[in-house]
């Protein structure tokens, strides 16, 4: 586990004190040891996703296939190792979790065996997509619209290997086909994961938000290889899925369908087997694609590609159609809920809590706030009710429509959105003439939450994703989305593409102001317009080859040039969402309020790379 430092502030920006005790949910193994294990794939097709030619020149051919592993750092914190992976020798890092992930294009070791399921990955052939006359992609981008139009005609060839990086265009017009591409090609080179055990990766970590990115793009684009992608990698997801019959036993006595974080031979025999907030969003990672899947008809009958080569685990063959692998997945999704989070994560009020427990004690999350029986951190309660939010959606369409699952669901969402606004300290800020906000890491403690990280990211994205649901119902009011616009802008930003480590606007020695942001903090460009430019000026100076820093940027220049800030899968009922006016209306290039000397144009066109 990281623990989140404890700061004491002498910054004047606020009184409120900043002594934190709190910890994150990240898990940290220590391993270095070195693996082997041994394979039933041929050796043309072992690889995971982005072996060089000499990772698999020195394995023997078809038949059984030892490969050599070395544990190396793989979740990285600036400068301190979360977690670790076993990764092939001199695999590169890459994670999207703690603070500022780096690096990319990690090549995975395949196992005899999934450790959780006991299923051994079968061999696969897998073809890749060249371009022709009949699958050539567009030279231009014609929008959204024109893009779904194309969904169910074309799957373009894949995208180019030479892209390995997002290719910024700028703030200004639509989305470019260069950013398509270049993002696109950018998550082709994703890695499968092939075990559980090795912290978040599903959830926040390289491929949860790779599958999450996809899926934006496939919003923004209606680009079947964007939702190839997606379904992909949720299908590595549902494969990991704890097996009910053979699997990991959990902490709870059971070998509930989770997806355990933490090794799953702990070397401690005392210590049990830990699944925590993540778990709810990946579930939502894993369901998003089933969700676009049911609000395009056309997809239905029809069978998925691979994009890219990819070789990662499915529990699906390749005739099963786009509709059957989403019912499944969602499905999948509802297990966890209904055996594991409901029964044991929620107080009788309905607000998310750590197990009351006793064994709760004994999974190894350290940290004076995560005892059993406390109040969960406000991104630890993101995380789990993401993917409730995801299955209230699901449970909407006609397909699956049970609208008892989606109210009680919503009930429980809303609850606990009500606990953290009121748990919210209006401030001012801009020289006391602007409304903004302070927050805490957990209700209740005087502990002011991380900008740094995915801390207080989290806590924003769980607004924004409120608002777009059902603004009306769960109270996500234009006062409060404005005055946490007004908190990033004016308080957080520093100036110079730098941002405060702390939601009050201070740093420390130990927790200095960060240079990028997870993309998704300018959604609230909806409300602060001049705030989209902040974030994508810092971000492109380079996108580290992460995909949330990157892509989300790219759907908000398309909400932007479209004025519809609602092309996800918020809701797949009939009504109709009543939207707060945004003040002044959503434009690339104004905006209502002062912008502090500070801040940064709105046109900004730095590139994060060039194509190679």
């Amino acid at each position: 586990m990281t623990t989140k430092r404890t700061t004491t502030s002498s910054s004047t920006t606020t009184s409120k004190s900043t002594t934190s005790s709190s910890s994150s949910f990240s898990k940290s193994t220590t391993s270095a040891s070195t693996s082997t294990t041994t394979s039933s794939l041929p050796a043309s097709t072992q690889g995971a996703g982005n072996s060089s030619p000499d990772t698999n020149s020195t394995l023997p051919g078809p038949g059984k296939v030892t490969l050599n592993c070395t544990t190396i750092i793989s979740f990285v914190n600036n400068t301190t190792p979360v977690s670790n992976a076993t990764l092939a020798t001199n695999g590169t890092a890459m994670n999207g979790t703690d603070v500022n992930p780096v690096g990319a294009n990690v090549t995975v070791c395949v196992p005899i065996t999934n450790p959780t399921t006991n299923v051994t990955i079968p061999p696969v052939v897998v073809p890749r997509y060249p371009c022709n006359s009949t699958n050539r992609v567009p030279s231009g981008f014609d929008g959204t619209v024109a893009g779904f139009d194309m969904t169910c005609k074309v799957r373009y060839c894949d995208p180019n290997d030479r892209y390995v990086d997002t290719i910024w265009s700028g703030t200004d017009g639509n989305v470019t086909r260069l950013e398509i591409e270049s993002a696109l090609g950018l998550l082709a080179k994703i890695p499968p994961v092939l075990a559980n055990g090795i912290g978040n990766v599903l959830a926040n970590g390289y491929l949860g938000e790779a599958c999450r990115a996809a899926g934006q793009m496939y919003q923004v684009t209606g680009d079947r290889r964007a939702l190839d992608l997606a379904l992909q990698m949720a299908e590595n997801m549902h494969f990991l899925q704890n097996d009910p019959v053979n699997g990991t036993v959990m902490w709870t006595g059971l070998r509930d369908p989770v997806w355990p974080t933490g090794p799953t031979t702990p070397n401690n025999k005392a210590k049990m087997q830990y699944a925590g907030s993540e778990n709810g969003y990946i579930v939502a990672n894993m369901i998003l694609p089933a969700l676009y899947i049911l609000k395009q008809p056309c997809l239905w009958d029809m069978t998925p590609t691979r994009v890219g080569g990819w070789t990662g685990p499915s529990k699906f063959n390749g005739n099963v159609t786009y509709l059957d692998r989403a019912k499944e997945l969602i499905a999948a999704g509802r297990r966890t809920y209904d055996a594991y989070f409901l029964p044991w994560f929620f107080d009788n009020t309905g607000n998310v809590i750590q197990p009351n427990d006793a064994r709760w004690s004994q999974v190894g999350d350290a940290g004076s706030t995560n005892g059993a029986g406390m109040p969960m951190a406000f991104n630890r309660r993101a995380l789990l009710l993401d993917g409730m939010s995801k299955l209230a959606s699901a449970y909407e369409h006609p397909m699956l429509f049970d609208p008892s699952v989606t109210a009680s669901y919503d009930q429980l969402i809303k609850v606990n959105l009500e606990t953290f606004v009121n748990d919210m300290e209006p401030t001012r800020t801009f020289n006391g003439m602007l409304p903004s906000y302070d927050w805490d890491y957990v209700v209740g403690r005087n502990n002011t939450e991380e900008v740094r990280g995915i801390h207080g990211w989290f806590d924003v994205y769980w607004f924004f994703m409120a608002w777009q649901r059902n603004a009306d119902y769960y109270n996500i009011t234009t006062s409060l989305m404005t005055s946490l616009a007004n908190t990033m802008q004016y308080t957080i930003y520093q100036g110079n593409n730098t941002f405060s480590a702390y939601v009050d606007g201070h740093s420390t020695a130990a927790d200095p102001a960060v240079t990028v942001l997870s993309g998704g903090w300018a959604y609230y460009a909806y409300w602060l317009p001049g705030w989209f430019g902040t974030v994508a000026s810092a971000n492109s100076v380079n996108f580290m080859k992460v995909p949330m820093y990157s892509i989300p940027l790219i759907w908000i220049k398309n909400a932007i040039a479209t004025n519809n800030w609602l092309t996800g899968v918020e809701t797949m009922s009939d009504r109709t969402i009543i939207l707060p006016l945004p003040f002044p209306p959503p434009t690339a290039t104004s905006t209502a309020l002062p912008m502090s000397t500070t801040s940064t144009s709105t046109s900004s066109t730095t590139s994060a790379t060039t194509s190679m």
